[in-house]
């Protein structure tokens, strides 16, 4: 048969050029197969992964489904028609399809590959795993699925087992690039910066044009706080792939750091234009515009939070609820409302500034706190049910309508400066501020100023927002000062090394438990002012009224506005700014001459 024939050939010659990678030019020659015998459902199907390869994956998914409509046990044809769904982002249809291709096939390793993909996409990790190991299991040298395990291991922080995936591809596939970046984007989780420099550049050494391996080396640099090295980076990566919305988002946070306010939101804007759904860069974005006192734009992309792995509520039973966001005022009147404890104490302080508020419009409020907050919220808001965040199980016991976190407050009640009545929101019991009073000593002329030097974690900057004790000493050196630790957590042995060998010594209570805010706030009110770098002493401080003075870094967090020396917060609070990245001096020779200016006044 001369069809047949001529069929058959044009199918031969569409399949050489596919395996010479040549598409746009095997579309032709199975189309022409297909003019002559449309019966023929391997055509249909060849032809799909022609067409998908060019990424016309809507017609792919036609000619798919044509091979399946003539041969409906053909599990490769399902395989590539969910190649064909997962590139359309139609990811649910596109699990489907696999599912079909591995019920005909189930040693089909290539579908189990492909579905991890599609899983992994939609962060559902552990499934993704699980789909890798078939792969691997059902073709052991499938160096790709390799790699993807790898990838999914990372993303579950199972170091160890990454690298020995990545290992394994890489003894399959020397030259697997991605491989290489799996190994990096490993070593510069672990912070092992120069390791992941070096594993960056043998990807790059092997494929100059990946842009993420540019990304990997971008975020080491924004990880040791070379900012202008990081943009380069991730300019190099956005040159070489305009839509990767990840190096987008990361030139955001690195032009946020470098306080370039502007060039920050642009950038999270490009992010968001490639990745509608892209929590980061929402909430990198607000955090921005909150600094700015954009408070209208800001607070709506604040809730985006919610999406972020971090702000991770402390119970599944608790999410099941329904946590509601962008909560009107009509919504909470009257209503018994249920406020979950998110974020730092510091955090907790400032968003507890908004209770009046609440206490105004709700019904009945159930609140949960660090525990360290039980006691002087309690006192201060009687008629506040607080519960401790360390027992999510009491919150869930309260009977309410409306369930709401306490960030979203925010969005409620400070939309706009004027909202904010920066005015004392807490007081100290009487009992406590005259014990601390008796402790601390008599009136001897000597100024009594609250000292606290450390602030944040590791993962918030700790190192550019705190003081060793030593380099505060041209204040801590006054002779008109006596300076009284208000730092919470263990430092004992540090303040004990200080006095040790300083003339003015730091006055010390060990016996007392200052980790507990009701007793903290006892001491900060029998004091005369406080000194603090940016941490949750300022926000005791500014809740209780007390003068404060806060020694911020260059790049302050969002709370302490973008410039300026008022904190919105509170009014009690003056900002002392570093005017250069890691120049504490101009901050320190400014908090000594208000020091002296308010020890003048009292006087």
């Amino acid at each position: 048969n001369e069809n047949a024939t001529s069929d058959a050939t044009f199918f031969n010659y569409g399949m050489v050029l596919k395996a010479l990678r040549r598409p746009a030019e095997a579309l032709q020659p199975f189309t022409r197969a297909l003019a002559l015998n449309g019966a023929v459902a391997e055509t249909w199907n060849f032809r799909g992964t022609v067409l998908n390869d060019l990424g016309r994956h809507d017609e792919a998914i036609a000619d798919f489904d044509k091979a399946i409509s003539q041969r409906s046990n053909y599990p490769e044809a399902f395989f590539n028609k969910g190649r064909s769904l997962a590139a359309l982002r139609f990811y649910d249809q596109s699990l489907s399809a696999f599912e079909q291709a591995l019920s005909l096939k189930p040693d089909l390793a290539e579908a189990w590959y492909a579905r991890g993909n599609v899983l992994a996409e939609l962060e559902r990790s552990v499934e993704a795993l699980g789909a890798y190991d078939k792969a691997v299991a059902t073709k052991p040298d499938f160096a790709e699925a390799w790699l993807g395990r790898g990838n999914i291991l990372t993303a579950l922080k199972q170091y160890n087992d990454a690298f020995a995936a990545y290992d394994k591809a890489l003894q399959l596939g020397p030259g697997l690039a991605h491989a290489w970046l799996g190994r990096g984007n490993v070593f510069a989780e672990l912070k092992m910066h120069s390791d992941a420099l070096a594993v960056y550049d043998k990807a790059l050494t092997l494929a100059p044009e990946l842009a993420e391996a540019w990304l990997g080396r971008g975020n080491v640099f924004f990880d040791q706080r070379r900012g202008e090295e990081a943009l380069a980076a991730y300019d190099k990566a956005v040159a070489l792939k305009p839509d990767l919305a990840g190096a987008w988002f990361a030139r955001g946070d690195t032009f946020d750091s470098l306080n370039r306010a502007e060039d920050a939101l642009a950038s999270y804007d490009k992010a968001i234009e490639l990745n509608a759904d892209f929590a980061d860069a929402y909430f990198g974005k607000s955090l921005v515009q909150l600094s700015l006192g954009q408070f209208q734009e800001g607070w709506p992309l604040y809730e985006w939070r919610a999406k972020r792995s971090e702000f991770d509520l402390s119970h599944e039973a608790i999410e099941a609820r329904g946590v509601s966001i962008r909560n009107s005022q009509s919504q909470i009147a009257g209503k018994n409302v249920a406020v979950i404890g998110e974020q730092g104490v510091g955090d907790q302080i400032m968003f507890a500034s908004m209770l009046p508020d609440l206490v105004r419009d709700a019904r009945s409020i159930a609140y949960q706190v660090d525990t360290r907050l039980m006691a002087i919220f309690s006192r201060n808001f009687p008629t506040v049910n607080f519960v401790s965040v360390a027992r999510p199980e009491e919150i869930l016991s309260q009977n309410f309508d409306s369930t709401m976190r306490a960030g979203s407050l925010g969005y409620l009640y400070r939309r706009t400066a004027a909202s904010f009545p920066r005015a004392p929101y807490l007081k100290a019991d009487p009992g406590t501020v005259d014990r601390w009073r008796s402790l601390i000593g008599g009136d001897d002329g000597i100024f009594k100023i609250g000292i606290s030097w450390r602030g944040g974690t590791a993962k918030t900057g700790s190192e550019r927002r705190s003081f060793a004790l030593d380099e505060l000493a041209p204040l801590l050196m006054r002779d008109d000062c006596q300076f009284i630790s208000l730092q919470y957590g263990d430092v004992g042995d540090e303040i004990e090394k200080y006095n040790n060998s300083a003339r003015r010594k730091i006055t010390y209570f060990p016996e007392d438990n200052i980790d507990d805010f009701d007793d903290l706030a006892g001491l900060i009110a029998a004091l005369d002012l406080v000194v603090s770098v940016q941490n949750a002493t300022v926000h005791l401080s500014g809740a209780l009224g007390k003068k404060c003075l806060a020694m911020l870094p260059w790049k302050a967090e969002w709370r302490y506005g973008r410039s300026g020396s008022q904190m919105i917060w509170y009014s009690s609070v003056e900002l002392f700014r570093q005017s250069a990245s890691g120049n504490w001096s101009d901050v320190l020779s400014a908090v000594n001459s208000r020091l002296s200016g308010e020890i003048a006044k009292a006087r």
